[in-house]
């Protein structure tokens, strides 16, 4: 009788450890998952206030390379020290200003070597967008330099920069645009002023 018993004592004992197992293997994808997509919907907040910035950068520098004999620019700070560009008509009295955002990458800096360990095709397109805020933010801090040495009329320096700086704000605006996609499913149309992060 004892003979028949162990065997089936075995296959209880191994049928268990198997369940616990696929249970605990559940269990681990479940919460990768999860973590996977709060990364992602972090990432593509962080996206969407960088694409405000770069609708602003590219207003811009649009506004300086097609107008630039008809204005004088400046730099203004607002009492809580944003930082705004003014812009001031040769003939009349026109003025217009608008923020210039800061870029955030708080998130990138975060989340980063994360999402390497997470998924390798996120972390790719995340690379790449990543280096692409990077060079959203030396176009921003390049402007800003510029117009604090010289709060003037635009010159042959500016006018060569505003088209540099157009064409790397598209490529950066492209990789945004697929890291986007990647971690929404939707085309990059949002923008926000903050994020969470």
């Amino acid at each position: 009788m004892e003979t028949s018993l162990l065997p089936i004592t075995v296959i209880v004992a191994i049928t268990i450890f198997l369940v616990k197992e696929g249970l605990e293997l559940w269990r681990k994808h479940q919460a990768h998952q999860r973590q996977t997509l709060a990364i992602k919907h972090m990432i593509a907040d962080e996206i969407e206030k960088n694409n405000s910035v770069l609708s602003t950068l590219i207003s811009t520098l649009v506004k300086i390379k097609d107008e630039h004999e008809n204005f004088k620019i400046s730099l203004l700070t607002t009492p809580s020290g944003s930082l705004r560009i003014g812009f001031k008509e040769l003939t009349g009295q026109n003025e217009t200003s608008w923020p210039i955002p800061n870029v955030s990458r708080a998130v990138f800096n975060k989340t980063f070597v994360q999402i390497a360990s997470l998924n390798s095709e996120l972390f790719k397109e995340a690379k790449n967008a990543y280096e692409s805020v990077s060079e959203i933010e030396h176009i921003r801090d390049s402007l800003i330099d510029h117009i604090e040495d010289n709060a003037w009329q635009p010159d042959g320096f500016m006018v060569s920069f505003t088209e540099y700086g157009l064409e790397e704000l598209i490529d950066a605006y492209l990789n945004l645009s697929r890291l986007y996609k990647t971690c929404t499913g939707n085309d990059l149309d949002k923008k926000k002023l903050r994020t969470f992060a």
